[in-house]
């Protein structure tokens, strides 16, 4: 800022606030300036959070079609379900008589029946009077229901009463057959051989394995044809095939 000499103290400050007045004009116009074409540039360029790699090639794909055709005039398949109470767990003949009287007697077409392996087999292949007294038991409240039905036919729970069969998976095919040659001879069909309880670690505490070792004794026995079938239980419900 340039000072004259020989001029007085007040004209000296005149044109000094005037000279300063000058100076921020001008850095308010540049200021201005600079933030418009700021603006200008910011409105007409691209911004990025990071830089696209090579391998960023996602393709969005379309929604699969899962319409699943059907001919109303085509011909069909029946494939009817059955229905039945269950004799497998701890019932008694007043259960199967309301169980009954609910699904009506015409509908109760299955259930499910232990085997019973609570004693060894009598000579080694023979049902034990015990274990024929309690399969009698559930077939006289299978009975209510005025009809003959399907068996499902299962070794009840693992636990220490059934270690004579476990020590040898072959004592249990032969228990499932004297079992079901039993029902049977009371004019009902056993048509599948189900795993273990649940399992429930609680009371039945049978394991993946155990079933699996069941099954294959019982496929490797020659004892049951290719028609029976074998399920394994996951908790109660009603049995439906």
């Amino acid at each position: 800022m340039p000072v004259t000499f020989g001029s007085s103290k007040k004209d000296q400050y005149d044109l000094f606030l005037t000279n300063c007045q000058n100076t921020l004009s001008l850095a308010m116009i540049r200021k201005i300036l600079f933030l418009t074409i700021l603006c200008l540039e910011l409105g007409t360029s691209h911004s990025y959070a990071q830089t696209a790699s090579k391998s960023d090639n996602l393709v969005a794909q379309s929604l699969a079609d899962r319409t699943v055709s059907f001919d109303y005039f085509g011909d069909r398949v029946a494939k009817p379900i059955i229905w039945g109470p269950d004799a497998g767990g701890i019932t008694n003949s007043g259960i199967w008589d309301i169980s009954t009287r609910y699904f009506g007697a015409e509908n109760v077409r299955i259930t499910r029946i232990p085997a019973f392996p609570g004693d060894s087999l009598v000579n080694g292949n023979e049902l034990s009077q015990w274990q024929k007294d309690w399969i009698l038991d559930r077939l006289n409240q299978v009975a209510v229901s005025g009809q003959k039905v399907q068996i499902m036919l299962n070794p009840d729970g693992a636990d220490e009463n059934d270690l004579w069969y476990r020590q040898d998976w072959s004592r249990y095919a032969l228990l499932m057959k004297l079992a079901k040659d039993y029902i049977e001879s009371f004019g009902h069909t056993v048509v599948s051989i189900t795993g273990f309880n649940e399992p429930d670690p609680w009371c039945a505490p049978a394991t993946i394995y155990d079933d699996c070792h069941l099954f294959e004794a019982c496929k490797n026995s020659g004892y049951f044809d290719e028609n029976m079938r074998y399920y394994r239980l996951i908790y109660h419900y009603l049995w439906g095939l």
